[in-house]
């Protein structure tokens, strides 16, 4: 997982840059769609950009979520144990 950081450039998660959250369910905002360059295949990929409700940005590989024609909830990558985190208005 990664999310953006201030200077806008793309971070690996780690545990010291996740915030607790105390609610049962998270929700997440789509922002934008931005193209990355796969490491391995060199090919373009998009990348969906989320907005945490608690602050912090995370991307997801937007071919997986258009897999979905239902809400679309994740783990939450900001929790401290399992939670689930909806998608909005993707």
């Amino acid at each position: 997982m990664f999310y953006l950081n201030p200077c806008n450039k793309i971070s690996i998660l780690t545990y010291s840059n996740v915030l607790p959250i105390t609610k049962t369910m998270s929700i997440a905002k789509f922002v934008k769609e931005i193209t990355v360059i796969d490491p391995d295949t060199k090919g373009n990929v998009q990348i969906a950009i989320f907005k945490h409700e608690a602050g912090g940005m995370f991307g997801i590989d937007a071919s997986f979520l258009e897999q979905s024609e239902d809400d679309i909830s994740i783990p939450d990558p900001f929790a401290d144990k399992f939670k689930k985190l909806w998608l909005k208005s993707y």
